[in-house]
């Protein structure tokens, strides 16, 4: 069977109802397969989700330049909404990062 959304040893441990520390010892290699596609699948999905916020950005700042104002992150939040996972502070880096480029390609620095 080929889930979507790999299982962690933790919840495989669950399912069985046994303990993770039992499937560790039991199963070891079994229990390192589990963790490695888990952890794949994880960096995976955050590299997916960076790219996906890093372009919903260049486009938001490209939109505010081109209707002459200052991409700044109070503006892009209010378009995009508070409640967006985009705008979590870990992405704040990339948020500045884009908008310094977007305004150098603009001509505004």
């Amino acid at each position: 069977m080929v889930l979507d959304d790999p299982i962690s040893v933790n919840e495989a441990a669950r399912r069985l109802n046994v303990s993770s520390k039992t499937l560790y010892t039991h199963c070891r290699l079994l229990a390192k397969q589990l963790a490695l596609r888990r952890r794949e699948f994880i960096a995976k999905r955050t590299q997916s989700q960076k790219e996906e916020a890093e372009s919903i950005f260049r486009a938001e700042a490209r939109k505010l330049l081109c209707e002459g104002l200052n991409p700044t992150y109070r503006r892009v939040s209010e378009r995009l909404g508070y409640s967006m996972r985009l705008l979590q502070p870990r992405n704040r880096p990339m948020f500045n990062q884009i908008m310094e480029e977007e305004r150098r390609l603009a001509g505004l620095n």
